[in-house]
């Protein structure tokens, strides 16, 4: 029942059932009489703390270890020697994970840099190399080795056609030679080496460095930005009403493939299998990991990525981080704590007085990637929950909230108390916090994903692999259809949104929660969406109950549609038909199906055309054939129809291919 707070093996699903079985009748009256998210909090919080619950929170050991450092470091190097530099590059990074990062080991750990970079280098990383020999020279690489890995980054440069920069690289390496030791024959050669170097490169006159590609794919939004929602196109607003809450809909017409929202998390947690390969900040897969400076369990793609982890939750979530994982709470109560985490409690104080009140629908929206408002003011069925519900919820948040306390979070007191203090009126605000998170969260979480494919894919190929879970405040605002209207695919932790069919102005533009009709039957849809988020849906392929794409018959019948520019009328026309001027039941205008007929003869040769493209490896030519396609068939007529399902999947999968992507490597 609980499955989106915590997982049955966990330490937390035992203490709650000794919580449950110690609550007296008396108990779970008063606590059911509670109104407010503070109160349940509150009240939770005393019972637990009778049980001694939840006491052995502290603030986790580091794991930092330089024995075992060391150790890495050099069953790198003997990889290394022997030319396997994958294996010496997964040595080094374990390493670093390990390594201490003080004042005492800084050296130490600049040449673990300089090592991986010359690993990098011969795997062709020239990029990453350059990046562990910046690391290094800021971390005290020994002066007398410098030259080494300088000149290791004019010739990175060189790679990658930056001559200018590589000059001056080459230039600095002949400057750091003076320093280095050993026999002054050697040097001397050494110097000579660079020498010619120099002076060949500056024959050219008009040396400069190459304009870079960006090696990641770049996304515009269609149709311009909406200024009350920026991570949305103009194309789309939104709609509140009593049947339907919160929706986007169409402002005007939405061609397919349009791209309508792109959008960083508001928040976002990586899970626990996927910390040693995934950068924990922004969920992009590396290859070179930056360390953590003080624990040894996750990793960074990048110094921004660390920099702006710790300089907001890392910093608490570093030291409660294993006590999180081992108690098995979901993604979802991660989230939960990390909302907290990533302010200092004094932004929460000072934004109290705007959470007591009252918002028109929008006011909390503008810029939500960075306004918790917009979080704040997600919907949580708060009248729907049963005691049971909140009880299991609030005492999650009390665990929470405790990991907080051990993590620091809160200002020290002049008198200090454990777990069996009274709570402060600070302290009793974040924990209704929390449990207020527990709630909007169970309905607001999108799965950050990534596609795995085979070297030479197919459009049949490749798995996803479920890599963290988000909170986007303004893709939670899309309602769900069982025909939707758009795809979702990842970059990192940022999500992309594009249109995988034409939507006519004032047509509600529909995401998915996860049951499709094309692969559920009704009755099993809908047992889904009312389990897990609450509601009874009625889009059109439940209104009509639809049939799944195998119980679809195109042979049978077409749905054509009608001519009549004002009439959204489906035609329904026997495969077998000998008429072909049919009219239309709803404006009596009459539709010649020939033209129709027509433009359908060239749909199968069409989607070949994509296929061949997407065999080809050109995954954008493939999507735009498909587009083209998907718009012809569209303009005729209405899904459901077998050749519509298929070319609106392949549109999704070249929107895929687009995003998160590892190209798994074959077994030897």
């Amino acid at each position: 029942m609980f499955a989106d707070i915590d997982d049955k093996v966990g330490f937390f699903r035992r203490e709650h059932i000794r919580l449950s079985k110690s609550l007296k009748d008396v108990e779970m009256s008063s606590f059911s009489s509670l109104k407010t998210d503070a109160e349940r909090f509150a009240f939770v919080h005393s019972l637990s703390d009778k049980l001694d619950q939840f006491s052995i929170i502290e603030a986790d050991d580091c794991g930092k270890n330089m024995e075992t450092a060391e150790h890495l470091k050099l069953d790198g190097n003997l990889a290394f020697k022997t030319g396997d530099m994958s294996t010496a590059l997964n040595f080094y990074n374990r390493s670093l994970l390990k390594h201490p990062d003080d004042r005492e080991t800084r050296s130490q750990l600049a040449i673990v840099y300089a090592n991986r970079s010359a690993a990098l280098y011969h795997l062709g990383e020239h990029e990453l190399s350059i990046n562990d020999i910046d690391l290094a020279i800021e971390n005290d690489y020994p002066k007398a080795m410098s030259h080494k890995i300088l000149e290791r980054k004019a010739r990175c440069l060189l790679a990658m056609k930056q001559h200018k920069s590589a000059l001056d690289a080459f230039r600095k390496t002949f400057v750091a030679l003076d320093d280095a030791k050993g026999p002054v024959e050697e040097r001397r050669k050494a110097q000579t080496n660079i020498q010619i170097m120099i002076a060949m490169m500056t024959k050219d006159k008009n040396i400069s460095d190459e304009c870079r590609k960006k090696k990641s794919e770049t996304y515009e939004m269609d149709y311009g930005v909406n200024p009350a929602f920026p991570s949305v196109s103009a194309a789309v607003h939104f709609r509140k009403n009593d049947q339907l809450g919160r929706y986007a809909e169409a402002k005007r017409r939405i061609a397919v493939g349009s791209t309508i929202l792109i959008e960083k998390p508001y928040s976002a947690v990586l899970l626990e299998e996927n910390a040693g390969t995934h950068c924990f900040h922004c969920f992009k897969r590396f290859l070179a990991a930056i360390p953590c400076k003080y624990c040894c369990v996750i990793a960074f793609c990048s110094k921004t990525c660390r920099t702006q982890a710790l300089d907001s939750y890392h910093q608490y979530e570093c030291k409660v981080l294993k006590q999180l994982w081992a108690s098995k709470a979901s993604i979802t109560c991660l989230i939960a704590i990390r909302l907290i985490m990533q302010h200092p409690l004094e932004y929460f104080i000072k934004i109290k007085p705007l959470l007591e009140q009252a918002r028109d629908f929008g006011e909390s929206d503008k810029n939500s990637e960075a306004n918790y408002l917009s979080v704040y003011d997600l919907v949580r069925h708060d009248s729907s929950r049963t005691a049971e519900d909140f009880l299991h919820r609030a005492h999650m948040a009390v665990f929470l909230f405790k990991c907080l306390r051990a993590a620091k979070y809160f200002p020290q007191l002049v008198i200090p108390y454990g777990d069996q203090g009274a709570l402060t009126d600070d302290e009793t605000f974040i924990g209704g916090l929390i449990l207020r998170h527990l709630q909007l969260l169970q309905f607001n979480v999108h799965e950050v994903s990534e596609l795995i494919i085979p070297e030479k894919a197919t459009l049949n190929d490749g798995r996803g692999k479920y890599l963290g879970a988000a909170i986007f405040p303004t893709l939670a605002l899309f309602n769900h259809s069982c025909d939707p209207s758009v795809v979702r695919y990842f970059d990192g932790n940022r999500v992309i949104v594009n249109a995988i069919k034409d939507m006519k102005k004032d047509e509600m533009v529909a995401e998915n929660y996860g049951p499709i009709f094309t692969r559920a039957e009704r009755e099993e849809r809908q047992k889904t969406l009312k389990d897990q988020y609450w509601f009874t849906c009625e889009c059109i392929a439940c209104t009509e109950n639809w049939p799944t794409f195998e119980e679809m018959n195109d042979e049978a019948s077409m749905r054509f549609r009608c001519e009549s520019k004002n009439c959204s009328n489906i035609i329904v026309v026997p495969s077998q038909t000998l008429e072909f001027l049919i009219t239309c039941q709803v404006c009596k205008k009459v539709t010649n199906i020939i033209k129709g007929l027509k433009v359908l003869q060239d749909t199968d040769s069409k989607f070949t055309e994509g296929q061949q493209f997407f065999d080809r490896g050109n995954v954008k030519k493939a999507l735009a054939t498909f587009l083209e396609l998907l718009q012809l068939l569209h303009d005729i007529l209405a899904p459901p129809f077998k050749g519509y399902i298929l070319c609106q999947q392949a549109i999704k999968t070249c929107f895929l291919h687009l995003g998160n992507k590892f190209v798994e490597p074959k077994i030897k």
